[in-house]
């Protein structure tokens, strides 16, 4: 103690003197903190983000949707599928007997007026030119009456051989007329035919 001051006690100023803190916490100022007290107020911890909600689940319109196209989508697949099986079934020719093998010659002849097809059913050099010559006259025939004419195949009569045949056979000619009917007229043919990879058509004449 001081000589000056008797009466006062012996104060120890290497310790802090402990004072009260506002409801915040801060520190005051003059106030003596200790090494170990940390500056400023409490520390928090920041919240934790909410969880992500689930996404939703398709809903049962959208998934009925959903397969209704993927079936549609099914059907026109295999539809389509069908009509080319079909159609190339269809159009495939047919040489596997002499008779088949004429018809389809005949009738994209003068039925469908097919060259390209009509030489699917030809040997590589055919004699052939009286059925040109008659296809001509009936070109004719009809661009001078107006009136489309029909070639067709009447009763056959073939001779086979091992790879070649000969048929006789009517072919009918006819026109329409007024009220329905028509007028028909029958042509007596030789067709020669030769099977190589199916029967083809090598040569033709009229018997008349």
């Amino acid at each position: 103690m001081e000589p000056s001051k008797p009466n006062e006690p012996n104060i120890d100023r290497t310790n802090p003197i402990p004072r009260s803190r506002p409801a915040d916490d801060q520190v005051l100022e003059g106030e003596i903190i200790g090494r170990d007290v940390p500056l400023g107020g409490p520390r928090t911890t920041p919240p934790e983000p909410p969880p992500m909600p689930p996404k939703p689940a398709m809903s049962l319109r959208r998934t009925l949707l959903l397969v209704v196209i993927v079936v549609s989508g099914l059907v026109c697949l295999a539809g389509s599928i069908t009509a080319y099986v079909l159609y190339d079934k269809a159009t495939q020719p047919e040489r596997g007997t002499p008779a088949v093998s004429l018809e389809q010659y005949l009738s994209a002849k003068f039925g469908q007026r097919d060259e390209v097809r009509a030489q699917l059913f030809v040997c590589k050099n055919p004699q052939l030119d009286p059925v040109d010559a008659l296809l001509t006259l009936v070109k004719e025939r009809e661009a001078q009456t107006k009136v489309g004419l029909q070639v067709t195949l009447g009763d056959l009569t073939v001779e086979e051989s091992l790879s070649s045949a000969t048929i006789k056979t009517n072919l009918n000619i006819a026109a329409a007329e007024s009220g329905g009917a028509s007028s028909v007229i029958q042509q007596r043919w030789e067709f020669v035919l030769v099977d190589t990879e199916g029967w083809r058509v090598c040569g033709a004449k009229s018997l008349l």
